[in-house]
């Protein structure tokens, strides 16, 4: 990345990405350090703010622990479809957002791998890929479900596979979401105790994507830059303009390509009398797992000729309400950028919007390595500070560091 580029990021992040927000206060909440936002309106619900990641950090015992501020960074985006996890070695992980109770027999038998149950509040569930052929599986999907058994289950899985001892965690929720102080803190909670994390930074989804972004392309510092990040339930519609979130040009909606693979799903049920999951028409479309019937297997490209006829009205329902919010191509936006795991699907229609874009590279992962890219470059703001001779004032146990440096 230029020097330009990193200078804009920032000073981007000092002057707040979003409009108007306050600096960050951080203040003892009982025996946690939590960064708040000082907000001068207190109706304002939907202000964001963002001159710092909201970062939830508890007192650092007597014990011989690694520092917190040595301890590596871990990002982890838990999406309604898959739970992505990106290491800052590069280590990348993703396993379905499945959840199911484990069967007692099988436990008793020992036929449940190890690897794939955990054990939470006294129960055993079955996680990730070997949940797909459960009778029965947890399926909220709503604001607010980090609260629920299965997002937890998820987390004490990721925690268990892949996300080292110690690590400090990165993640993000959507932008319509962020703006609740509540919120942020029951998903640092959640995080710190399924990971036992020293450290948990928030973020809002979109401003991840916007990094990694930027750090490929510093064009995208400047202008008006419009990410569409689609996911298997929701698909978020960001619209910045030279770093600043514009609210009224953004949008969060229910539309996303988990409708495609269920239809599909539903219709082969019914042609072959088997049972058919949705996760498997995603395998298959992937081309990562074909799906079998009868000893034989579902021709790809029958799949996808089925596949068309759901991905087609998606994809206008897309159209429509990009255009209601930039109106149609939108010409006011400089850069438009796909990204989300749903982008494959529905790249063949982008073009139908307007001839000029973006698909972001491993556009699963987009979200999870923009989350790494902005600690990397609020590390290096810290290393340059101390570097300088503005090394940050020694703490106690029982100080508060400053948010997104802990």
């Amino acid at each position: 990345m230029t020097t330009e580029c990193l200078t804009y990021l920032s000073d981007m992040y000092d002057k707040s990405l979003l409009s108007r927000a306050a600096p960050f206060e951080v203040h003892e909440v009982g025996n946690t350090s939590l960064a708040k936002c000082n907000q001068s309106d207190p109706h304002d619900e939907r202000r964001l703010c963002m001159s710092k990641a909201t970062v939830e950090q508890p007192k650092v015992s007597r014990g011989r622990q690694r520092p917190a501020s040595s301890a590596p960074w871990v990002a982890i985006d838990v999406g309604y479809g898959y739970t992505k996890v990106l290491t800052q070695e590069g280590q990348a992980h993703v396993f379905p957002s499945l959840v199911a109770p484990a069967e007692l027999s099988n436990i008793d038998l020992s036929l449940s791998d190890p690897q794939e149950t955990v054990k939470l509040e006294g129960a055993e569930y079955i996680v990730g890929q070997a949940a797909v052929s459960r009778g029965f599986r947890f399926s909220e999907e709503y604001d607010g479900w980090w609260m629920t058994t299965r997002y937890k289950a998820l987390l004490h899985y990721a925690g268990a596979n892949f996300v080292p001892p110690g690590s400090r965690i990165v993640t993000g929720i959507p932008l319509h979401i962020f703006g609740s102080q509540r919120a942020q803190q029951q998903i640092s909670d959640v995080f710190r105790k399924a990971l036992k994390a020293p450290a948990v930074a928030v973020l809002p989804q979109g401003f991840g994507a916007l990094c990694l972004a930027i750090s490929t392309d510093s064009a995208l510092a400047q202008g008006r830059v419009a990410l569409v990040d689609i996911g298997s339930r929701t698909t978020e519609l960001i619209c910045f303009s030279d770093g600043q979130y514009l609210n009224h040009e953004s949008a969060g909606v229910v539309l996303g390509v988990g409708q495609v693979y269920a239809q599909v799903a539903q219709k082969l049920s019914s042609q072959h009398q088997r049972q058919i999951d949705a996760y498997e028409v995603d395998w298959a479309l992937r081309e990562e797992k074909q799906i079998k019937i009868k000893g034989g297997v579902v021709e790809r490209q029958a799949l996808e000729t089925l596949a068309q006829h759901y991905v087609r009205p998606l994809a206008t329902r897309l159209h429509n309400e990009m255009t209601r919010l930039w109106k149609e191509g939108a010409p006011g936006v400089d850069h438009l950028v796909y990204c989300g795991g749903g982008s494959a699907l529905l790249s063949p229609y982008f073009g139908h919007f307007r001839d000029d874009y973006t698909i972001s590279s491993d556009s699963q992962f987009t979200n999870a390595a923009g989350y790494l890219e902005y600690i990397r470059l609020t590390t290096q703001d810290l290393t340059r500070a101390q570097d300088q001779g503005s090394a940050p004032a020694p703490q106690d146990n029982a100080s508060a560091q400053k948010a997104s440096h802990a």
